[in-house]
């Protein structure tokens, strides 16, 4: 995702191009429009928000996520609140130094195990 420097030298060029009367996406913040979902609750006519949504970027990671989400799902009787709400308590029991390490951890043995897929937690 660009910054908005990266975004607005984009535009910069794309007008110059001749391509400023062509449409494009709905610019926003990102990490405005993060902060949004964590207090706003409700969308611009009043119904409540319940979809959580992203892109993985990468088929395996897709692929892992939503075999673990299944798992979470079973144990919670197919009940979508109750295992949402298992799954945040369970990433909320989490630091963020050890969020952190986890992550450095994963990047490092990535680096020495080409073709490990993402989502897999590489062999010690």
């Amino acid at each position: 995702m660009p910054t908005c420097l990266q975004a607005l030298e984009f535009y910069r060029k794309a007008v110059k191009d001749g391509k400023g009367e062509l449409h494009t996406g709905h610019p926003y913040i990102a990490e405005e429009e993060a902060k949004k979902r964590e207090t706003e609750a409700v969308t611009a006519d009043g119904k409540p928000k319940t979809k959580i949504a992203w892109d993985a970027a990468d088929q395996d990671s897709y692929r892992e996520w939503h075999k673990e989400r299944r798992k979470w799902m079973e144990a919670a009787g197919n009940d979508p609140t109750l295992a949402t709400d298992a799954m945040i308590v369970a990433l909320k029991a989490y630091a963020p130094e050890a969020i952190k390490i986890i992550i450095e951890t994963l990047n490092e043995l990535r680096v020495g195990q080409s073709g490990v897929p993402r989502a897999e937690i590489p062999k010690l």
